[in-house]
């Protein structure tokens, strides 16, 4: 077993994708398929499994997982030793809307702002995060709840509310049209990612509710495959609205003119123990909140803040 693998093992499991795996690796999609086959075979367990087109981890691959990371930082933090540096990093989970789109600028941000604070990502869907926090497979996770309300068993602060937007990619003749409602969203194909989403299944019960009949509908696990088959369709995309202009940076696609909006959820941090809290989670934390704060202030139109943060600050102790 080499370092390698194990790095190729973490980001195939943060992204579930080979192709964005090869990317953020600048490796060939054929030498991640031959890492995790050597690291399997030298286990004796299977790491991954697929449910249609969509990889999975398995159970054997979320409990090593974690251990992994732990193996992976301490040959990082010797090598860094070796070399005089000094590398801390934390491990983000959450959905791709989410970490990927809605928070993109935050999370950039906070890497320009404190480089020696790394972070990795895990991505998987919103219900899944708060398992994986539990697992121990993350240290803290960005989850979408309808509520403000306490994860079982773990810790959180509320961030803000902010409202869910239907989208289509750009050339859809709905994008000419103002103040559309659901009915003449009728029979409109709807692409997504999966259907466990608060996103989506707003969309369905808001359909349902009034009696229209949605069109075909494929879920898809991935952005880039959704966006394609959105362009291919001339499909419904649903986004929150924080995550808008990574969408259309990273896809040409735009937000509908809505007389009726989608529901509004809530953006919240959610980690295990505010005793056990190491410094540099503690400082991701306050500047989520910071941000927060920021884009409630400037945009209140968009974001609503909770009545107050400091309950939850005072129980972190910051």
């Amino acid at each position: 077993m080499d370092t390698r693998q194990l790095l190729t093992f973490i980001t195939l499991a943060e992204t579930l994708n080979y192709p964005r795996a090869a990317e953020r690796l600048q490796y060939a999609p054929s030498t991640l398929h031959r890492h995790i086959q050597l690291l399997e075979e030298e286990l004796g367990l299977p790491l991954f499994s697929k449910a249609g087109r969509q990889l999975l981890l398995t159970e054997e691959g979320r409990r090593l997982l974690p251990e992994a990371k732990v193996a992976y930082e301490k040959c990082r933090d010797f090598l860094s030793a070796a070399h005089g540096e000094s590398t801390h990093s934390i491990s983000v989970g959450g959905c791709e809307l989410n970490t990927s789109y809605a928070l993109r600028d935050f999370l950039q941000g906070f890497a320009a702002a404190h480089p020696e604070v790394g972070y990795s990502m895990t991505t998987s869907p919103n219900s899944d995060a708060p398992d994986l926090l539990r697992s121990g497979a993350i240290d803290l996770c960005f989850y979408y709840s309808r509520t403000i309300r306490r994860p079982k068993g773990l810790s959180f602060v509320p961030l803000y509310r902010e409202p869910i937007c239907c989208c289509a990619p750009a050339g859809s003749p709905l994008l000419k049209k103002k103040n559309l409602r659901f009915e003449d969203l009728a029979y409109v194909p709807v692409v997504h990612s999966h259907d466990s989403c608060y996103a989506f299944i707003d969309y369905r019960e808001q359909m349902k509710k009034r009696g229209i009949p949605t069109g075909k509908t494929l879920l898809l696990g991935g952005m880039s495959l959704v966006a394609q088959q959105a362009q291919k369709l001339n499909a419904l995309m649903l986004m929150p609205a924080h995550g808008l202009a990574a969408l259309q940076a990273d896809f040409g696609v735009l937000p509908l003119s809505m007389a009726e909006p989608l529901s509004s959820f809530w953006q919240t941090i959610v980690f295990r123990n505010a005793d056990e809290l190491s410094y540099r989670e503690q400082l991701l934390i306050r500047s989520a909140v910071d941000f927060a704060r920021r884009e409630c202030e400037a945009h209140p139109d968009l974001y609503v803040a909770p009545p107050s943060y400091e309950p939850y600050l005072a129980e972190l102790q910051l």
